[in-house]
This record gives structure tokens, C-alpha cells and sequence, in this order.
């Protein structure tokens, strides 16, 4: 079952969201489950979306989020 009223957020729901509540951190690039990209390619997509993150709202909070609960430690130290 899909529902319209269900979706990304647009990137001035996105503005208005950093607005209320401070800030807000990134999640990823294209949504894919991280863990099954190379490490290289996980970084890069990381990297990319704390950039266009960065680009339309501001810096993001110096977390990522982790979709799926789909990490590794390695990820998670990682200095991006």
C-alpha cells in the first residue's frame, strides 16, 4: 500500500524543520544500505550529502544518522 501524504522531505520542509529544532544532521546520499558499499564508496556518499546538506540548510549537526541501524564501528569512527 503507498500513500501520497508519505515522501521525502522538500528541501524547504527541510529549512523550516533546521528552524524549529536548531539543527539537523544528514542521513545519505541515496538512502542505500551502507554497510553493503564499499567502505570508499560509503564515505563518498556520506561525504555528499553532509555537502548538499550543508549547501541548502546551513551545516549540518556534526552527526550522521545511520538508516536501518546499517553500521559499522569503523563507519562510525571514520573523521568525515
Amino acid at each position: 500500500m503507498e500513500d501520497d501524504d508519505v515522501g521525502p522531505m522538500s528541501w524547504d520542509e527541510a529549512r523550516d524543520l533546521a528552524r524549529l529544532v536548531g539543527a539537523i544532521g544528514a542521513h545519505s546520499l541515496r538512502h542505500a544500505i551502507l554497510i553493503c558499499k564499499t567502505e570508499a564508496s560509503t564515505l563518498s556518499d556520506v561525504e555528499q550529502n553532509i555537502a548538499e546538506v550543508s549547501s541548502e540548510i546551513g551545516t549540518p549537526r556534526k552527526s550522521f544518522a545511520f538508516h536501518n541501524r546499517n553500521y559499522t564501528e569503523r563507519l562510525c569512527t571514520s573523521s568525515l
